[in-house]
């Protein structure tokens, strides 16, 4: 008996420990994969997300994130962030991993204006955008 709560206790921590994947599916115009290593903050605006009725919900505050894309007919790929308080600047940082996805027509495309694409992220309520900052992986 005491054999089988173990198994099954390491067998629960196995599962509980798995990481979730996202998979983009990439066309055949697709050639080329690069990290996107800057953006800038939109704007954080503060909701509250509809309730059911005889429930408790918290607010929260969206925050939108603009990414560049490196041509017109590029898209973004995965991506992927964590959130965290840095105690020296007071402020909420947001590090960001994000693919672009390179189309070979953006060869042949010329932009009026850079390709963008935008990323939200939910964090706590009452969140002013000075108080947030973002940081990419290279």
């Amino acid at each position: 008996m005491k054999s089988k709560l173990i198994l099954m206790l390491l067998l629960l921590s196995a599962v509980s420990n798995a990481q979730a994947t996202s998979t983009t599916k990439l066309q055949n115009t697709d050639d080329a994969l690069s990290t996107i290593i800057n953006g800038e903050v939109l704007s954080a605006a503060n909701f509250y997300p509809p309730c059911p009725p005889n429930a408790l919900c918290s607010p929260a505050t969206l925050v939108k994130i603009q990414l560049p894309l490196s041509g017109c007919a590029d898209r973004l790929g995965p991506v992927s962030h964590k959130v965290s308080f840095n105690e020296e600047s007071g402020k909420y940082t947001i590090l960001i991993s994000a693919i672009n996805i390179h189309n070979e027509l953006s060869k042949r495309i010329m932009c009026l204006r850079q390709a963008t694409a935008e990323y939200k992220v939910l964090m706590r309520p009452f969140l002013e955008m000075e108080e947030i900052e973002i940081k990419f992986m290279k």
